[in-house]
């Protein structure tokens, strides 16, 4: 039996503004290149790197005090602060939102910000410089930690996924990165969800049970509200094994190792390419 091979932190950010009924979430999709989740919509993010739990970055969060609390990891303080750091670097990336400003509270301006944003994708610049050159503090009190995930130990790439919830104004403006996504859109959750069951958008398992979990949010303060903002178990669904289709037990699943009978099924499953969401109660 081969040995896992070790999951890599990543952050990930559900970037949240307020429409007339409903919230709608920033999202993306992945590059049909990409050797990890190609095709498929997702939020912004991406891995921690080592540079994000650096003392000359960590010492620029500001807005919390309690990065071990919420995070909950045994490392030291710059690796849970480090997961905040990667997940505000990874949204000005992926989306052009950079959650930081000044020690007066003013941003960044629209022309700087995509000159910036443009140098650090272009590998011209690193996001430590560009926080050095304007003074930009990282609010990392904008973010709420809402789950956590962990890619399957039969996967040849894994990481172990931070979810976070924040929310952005209504003109704040967002863009794509070209380099490693094809399409960038708004989008209440509901629709996301009925657009994967129409099978019109392709979404990962995370990132599907995620957006089920949220679906009666009507408000972004609802959204917020939903993230406990604490250390909440691991999700690393496990394959179900002689299935005749790609099936993936979630930790509910009275299959799920240890078995548990008073438990019902809750899987996904991959179904002509795309995933679905299946949950069976208990028999009575």
């Amino acid at each position: 039996m081969n040995t896992p091979v070790a999951a890599r932190y990543a952050s990930t950010v559900i970037l949240a503004r307020q429409a007339r009924d409903r919230p709608e979430i920033f999202m993306v999709r992945r590059h049909h290149k990409n050797a990890f989740m190609a095709n498929a919509y997702v939020f912004v993010g991406g891995r921690l790197d080592q540079v994000d739990c650096a003392t000359t970055l960590t010492k620029r969060c500001v807005g919390r005090t309690d990065y071990k609390a919420v995070i909950g990891l045994d490392q030291d303080e710059h690796r849970n602060r480090g997961l905040f750091v990667a997940a505000l670097r990874e949204s000005f990336e992926e989306s052009g939102v950079l959650l930081a400003e000044r020690a007066d509270g003013t941003a960044l301006e629209t022309q700087a910000l995509n000159r910036e944003r443009e140098a650090l994708n272009d590998k011209q610049r690193t996001f430590e410089s560009i926080l050095e050159q304007h003074d930009l503090r990282l609010r990392c009190d904008r973010l709420r930690y809402l789950a956590r995930w962990v890619t399957p130990a039969f996967e040849p790439r894994r990481f172990d996924t931070f979810f976070f919830v924040a929310e952005v104004s209504r003109d704040t403006e967002t863009r794509f990165d070209p380099r490693e996504t094809t399409d960038g859109k708004w989008i209440t959750i509901p629709e996301a969800l009925a657009q994967a069951r129409q099978r019109q958008l392709l979404l990962m398992p995370p990132t599907l049970c995620v957006l089920e979990s949220l679906a009666d949010c009507r408000t972004v303060d609802q959204l917020l509200a939903a993230a406990p903002d604490h250390p909440v178990p691991p999700i690393q669904p496990q394959p179900l094994r002689q299935a005749s289709e790609l099936t993936l037990l979630m930790p509910n699943d009275r299959r799920f190792d240890p078995a548990d009978e008073r438990r019902g099924e809750d899987y996904v499953v991959l179904r002509d390419g795309y995933w679905e969401h299946l949950v069976v109660p208990p028999a009575s």
